[in-house]
């Protein structure tokens, strides 16, 4: 008498016996473990289809864009629903520049060291925080305006001043070196 057992009375016979032989909390991390791994692959596949098509901007701002800045580097745009922005890095300064859909400036943010820092601004605030060191700068500018976010420090404090276009310092934030 021989007993055989085909594939249509049982489909898979390993997972029939391995889901016998493991606790149900098992069975759940496995769930669980399956869900992550799907979700990390949506998710990565997500951020490379935004990657891949990423909208360039209209004419008007790569031309506005192009006769302002020559040779950036590391140069990435983004779509908003009522603005452009870019992104790059020219002579070691990372800078954002928003434009409007018609080509317009609205507003850059640069980050850099003091030797970028107009000298005018250098003396006044090297003046008004004498024996603190200049060390990191960001400018934010807009249509109407520049304001400069600059960091000072010294052996025992960390300083952080906003000056206006016209020269007026306030002491945003001061904070104690560990």
């Amino acid at each position: 008498m021989h007993l055989c057992i085909t594939k249509q009375e049982i489909p898979d016979l390993n997972q029939a016996l391995i889901s016998h032989r493991l606790p149900a909390w098992w069975k759940t991390k496995q769930k669980i473990n399956i869900l992550m791994k799907q979700t990390i692959v949506t998710l990565a596949s997500f951020f490379l289809m935004i990657t891949a098509f990423a909208e360039t901007p209209n004419e008007k701002v790569l031309k506005l864009f192009n006769a302002t800045f020559n040779s950036p580097q590391e140069v990435k745009w983004y779509d908003n629903q009522d603005h452009f922005g870019v992104s790059f890095v020219q002579d070691g300064v990372i800078t954002r520049v928003k434009y409007d859909k018609q080509g317009n400036f609205i507003s850059s943010v640069r980050y850099y060291g003091k030797q970028y820092l107009p000298v005018n601004i250098f003396c006044m605030v090297t003046k008004e925080f004498a024996g603190k060191e200049v060390y990191g700068v960001t400018e934010v500018a807009n249509s109407y305006e520049v304001k400069y976010m600059i960091t000072l420090q010294d052996d025992k404090n960390l300083v952080t001043a906003m000056v206006n276009g016209s020269g007026q310092i306030t002491q945003v934030r001061k904070y104690k070196k560990a």
